[in-house]
């Protein structure tokens, strides 16, 4: 529809997590809407999702198509490997 949004993103990946748990908690306890909707979240796992499959099929993948979980393929990790030096 051509709307453009701006959702800020904490450089620290588990920040990020925290940070977004704790809004969404926060809205709860106070009865206000979260920033982000359900309908907006499914939207960026699809996103998400299609970007993996679309470098593990090396073709491009519409993200409204995503009805599942998609992973790189260096996904999961090997127990103890180091993540801090994990080369994605």
């Amino acid at each position: 529809d051509g709307t453009t949004r701006e959702i800020p993103v904490e450089a620290d990946w588990m920040a990020g997590f925290r940070d977004s748990a704790r809004h969404f908690i926060d809205a709860l306890v106070h009865g206000t809407a979260a920033e982000m909707s359900g309908e907006q979240g499914i939207k960026v796992l699809q996103l998400a999702f299609a970007v993996y499959q679309a470098s593990n099929e090396h073709r491009p993948v519409e993200p409204a198509s995503i009805d599942d979980s998609v992973s790189p393929p260096w996904w999961p990790p090997m127990r103890g490997d180091d993540w801090s030096t994990l080369e994605v």
